[in-house]
């Protein structure tokens, strides 16, 4: 899991930012710089051993090219009492044009 880290930090010192998104697939996860909405990167990782604490009452966007993934997430969100969680899972389409 890369770019939570900064979430982590925000929280402890009583922030929160209105809305995260946790991205399946490779991502940068460079939001810090832009003040953008966190990015984080859970690509690859074994989603069962993830500490999403940091989810609780935050608005989270979940995108991953696995329907399997994408529900585990969403349920990991659920568990760790995220405000409102929002989960998609996007086709790859190879484009030959």
């Amino acid at each position: 899991m890369k770019g939570h880290d900064g979430i982590i930090k925000m929280r402890m010192q009583g922030y929160k930012p209105s809305a995260i998104w946790l991205l399946d697939y490779p991502c940068t996860t460079t939001w810090e710089e832009f003040q953008d909405d966190p990015v984080v990167c859970v690509d690859g990782d074994n989603l069962n051993t993830l500490d999403l604490r940091y989810t609780v009452g935050l608005d989270v966007h979940i995108s991953s090219y696995s329907v399997e993934r994408a529900k585990t997430l969403l349920d990991l969100c659920i568990k760790h009492s995220a405000s409102k969680v929002i989960a998609c899972c996007d086709n790859w389409i190879d484009w030959h044009g």
